[in-house]
């Protein structure tokens, strides 16, 4: 189960939020609406997920919506910065870091 929130932010949310093509776009939505849903029923809610890892998924919830707000405002301002993925970097998620935009 924790793969399956792992893949959904970091490979789906965190990689695709500002992605240009069909595919990364549809992939993102998915994730996003999955995360930001509530009421679903099944083993694979995001939801039930978190409650099985005793993790807080009001919490995750509002600090991925919150990340995702704040790369899509970055993006748009100008001198903005750049989101790339490093594997030593101390950052907003555990596999990306962000820098300045040169």
């Amino acid at each position: 189960m924790l793969a399956v929130l792992e893949d959904a932010i970091y490979e789906c949310i965190f990689k695709c939020v500002l992605s240009r093509n069909r595919r990364g776009k549809r992939i993102f939505n998915d994730a996003y609406n999955w995360i930001r849903a509530t009421g679903w029923d099944g083993p694979f809610v995001f939801e039930i997920i978190c409650e099985t890892l005793k993790l807080n998924h009001h919490g995750i919830r509002d600090g991925v919506i919150r990340w995702v707000e704040d790369a899509r405002q970055r993006k748009q301002r100008p001198g903005g910065v750049a989101i790339r993925k490093t594997p030593h970097a101390v950052s907003a998620s555990p596999r990306t870091s962000v820098s300045k935009a040169a």
